[in-house]
């Protein structure tokens, strides 16, 4: 097969493949455990750095990691979400066929006044390219934050802050 395909994409397709069969026997244990949880923060593609207090998801599994590829959909109930961070995923998604539709999960999970935080390496392409289709992501009502440096320790404290008050 392989000198019929590039390996690359050999590669590719088996990850897709295995990421997809997990996906098919784990999602509805995640979704069930999340169920009830409102007013959670989230931390997104956090791989083996687990926020304590956060729910944390990624597509490897770690202590303190719920398995979860949210390229398709996170498994939270529509405003229940008060904050969701991620660093250095986001720039992985294809704009068109996994960000959009990212973004539009994230907005639906967040409750009213929620705090999107998406950390990427060069946040300007990233909004030029969100806006340079007509999109209502610039002017959405809910704080999309992207940063440059990937410094989330203020950040997050603040969020602890408000959150707990």
């Amino acid at each position: 097969m392989a000198k019929a395909m590039p390996v690359y994409l050999v590669e590719q397709v088996t990850t897709e493949v295995r990421l997809a069969t997990r996906r098919m026997f784990t999602a509805r244990s995640v979704r069930r455990s999340l169920a009830s949880e409102n007013g959670c923060r989230v931390n997104i593609g956090c791989g083996k750095n687990p926020i304590q207090g956060w729910i944390n998801l990624d597509v490897v599994s770690y202590p303190g990691v719920y398995f979860w590829d949210c390229r398709s959909s996170l498994p939270f109930e529509d405003g229940t979400v008060t904050a969701i961070y991620s660093e250095h995923f986001f720039e992985h998604l294809d704009l068109e066929t996994e960000a959009r539709p990212f973004l539009r999960e994230c907005l639906r999970c967040l409750q009213s006044g929620g705090v999107l935080r998406i950390v990427v390496p060069d946040a300007g392409a990233y909004l030029r390219a969100l806006a340079g289709h007509g999109s209502r992501w610039p002017t959405c009502d809910h704080w999309i934050g992207l940063l440059m440096d990937g410094a989330m320790g203020d950040w997050v404290g603040s969020i602890k802050r408000r959150c707990s008050s």
